[in-house]
């Protein structure tokens, strides 16, 4: 904005988003919403990301803007993914690829779900283990009767 020779209020006023908004994302209090980061991303000409601003990391391959793409063996997909599934197939180490799959986000929400359950292994077997052993704490403390098999 500096460089532009623009005021935060100035740029707020290119953006339509308030300027108090414009300050919180700027010093990092705040991040804007879809449809903010668009405009804020459209009037710095793409130099600032949504991505970026959605603390998001970028994909390689994957296209932003929504331009056509044009080729003659290429035809243009969008596809709605949400950011907290998204964020876990990254941290998860899994291709965005998977989304694109066969099986689609269904395919990618049973990947993470294995990937958690195998990372979490030894925790859920000594929960089921105790819960053998000693009971719900429903069934500890009264509420419920245990039942004997």
């Amino acid at each position: 904005m500096k460089q532009a020779g623009l005021t935060d209020r100035d740029f707020a006023k290119r953006c339509e988003i308030s300027f108090v908004q414009v300050n919180r994302i700027r010093n990092g209090r705040s991040r804007p919403s879809v449809e903010s980061a668009q405009k804020i991303s459209e009037a710095t000409g793409g130099s600032v990301t949504v991505a970026e601003l959605l603390g998001l990391p970028s994909v390689a391959g994957v296209r932003e803007n929504r331009e056509p793409f044009a080729s003659e063996n290429a035809v243009s997909v969008n596809i709605s993914v949400p950011s907290d599934l998204l964020a876990l197939a990254q941290d998860c180490g899994l291709p965005i690829e998977n989304i694109l799959s066969e099986r689609g986000l269904e395919g990618l929400r049973q990947k993470v779900k294995e990937i958690y359950m195998e990372r979490n292994r030894a925790g859920i077997e000594w929960s089921r283990n105790y819960v053998r052993v000693h009971g719900t704490l429903a069934e500890q403390v009264g509420w419920l009767k245990r039942e004997t098999q």
